[in-house]
Formats: structure tokens, sequence, C-alpha cells
């Protein structure tokens, strides 16, 4: 089974929670809207309009690679 990401994202606290889509199953389960994405370019491009709201942005899972675009992002 190929490993996908997910996020959610909760508007009235402004966060978000990024990770795995196996990390974010305890929200699926509870009925939570879990939003997914092939790679980390997609999960970044789906997350960066929160980050410019400045939102929180809790990762969950060890994602070097979106963490660093993130990053990037941040220290231009």
């Amino acid at each position: 089974m190929e490993l996908r990401y997910a996020y959610w994202c909760d508007r009235k606290l402004s966060e978000v929670i990024v990770g795995r889509e196996t990390d974010l199953d305890y929200l699926k389960k509870k009925g939570y809207m879990i939003y997914f994405c092939r790679d980390n370019t997609e999960l970044y491009n789906a997350v960066k309009s929160y980050r410019t709201q400045e939102w929180i942005i809790t990762v969950l899972s060890e994602l070097p690679e979106f963490s660093e675009l993130l990053h990037w992002e941040y220290v231009r």
C-alpha cells in the first residue's frame, strides 16, 4: 500500500494538522474530513495558503522534505 500524505484543518482554531494518511486515521474514524495528497509538493501547495494566514501547522509525521519546503518559504 502506497503511503499518502494527508491534512486536516480546523477553521475555529486556525490550525492545520499534517501527516501521513495512517497518522490521521484517528480523525477520519471520528468523522472528520481528511484531505489527501500524493506527495510532499502537493501537500505543501495545499497547506501554504494556511501558513500565509498565520495558521498553526502541526506536523505529526517525520516529513523532512515537507518541513524543508515550509522552512524555505518562511526564511525567504
